[in-house]
């Protein structure tokens, strides 16, 4: 009966996970743009902008800024003070199926960067709200106010592939059965 028992455990566990895939995505770290960091590439103290994933216009201030070969971080303030920022990673050293999980975490896949005024390559693009100071100094360059966006990570970090996890639940799963067996015979 036991044996029983452990089988229909195992197996129902097994079929539950069989069809999650594991990944390693390490998402780059973005600075808020409440301290914005990298070298300005861009800056606009009034105009219309577009924000991706979104089909309106947008009119306020707008700064762009390169963190690194790979990564930039757009921050748009509206006269409104309710800004947005968008951070940008070249996509062309990711995998379709990570992408596919960034996209699933609100990532935006933009198949040409170039349309953005970016490098022709690319990119995931990640939206985030924070709190502008509309019209003050403060505005583009020396800090925007209020955001709280920074880097995270998503999925397992450098886990192996699937057989490696599955085979060392069912060794543990297996060694565990051993050891409760073991106990009810000695007690």
């Amino acid at each position: 009966m036991n044996k029983q028992i452990w089988s229909i455990i195992l197996s129902t566990i097994l079929l539950a996970i069989s069809n999650s895939p594991v990944y390693a995505i390490t998402i780059p770290s973005f600075p808020a743009c409440a301290n914005p960091q990298g070298a300005t590439k861009v800056s606009y103290s009034e105009g219309t902008h577009g924000i991706v994933g979104s089909g309106a216009t947008y009119t306020g201030k707008d700064a762009v800024y390169t963190l690194t070969a790979d990564t930039l971080t757009q921050c748009f303030c509206p006269t409104e003070g309710q800004g947005i920022q968008t951070n940008w990673w070249k996509a062309d050293q990711i995998s379709e199926s990570d992408i596919d999980v960034l996209k699933s975490q609100g990532w935006y896949y933009v198949p040409a960067g170039q349309l953005w005024g970016l490098a022709d390559s690319p990119y995931v693009a990640k939206n985030s709200n924070y709190s502008c100071l509309s019209g003050s100094s403060q505005i583009l360059g020396t800090g925007i106010g209020g955001g709280d966006e920074t880097g995270e990570i998503l999925g397992l970090a450098a886990t192996g592939d699937s057989v490696l996890v599955y085979s060392s639940f069912l060794i543990g799963s297996g060694l565990l059965y051993i050891g409760i067996k073991r106990i009810r015979q000695n007690g």
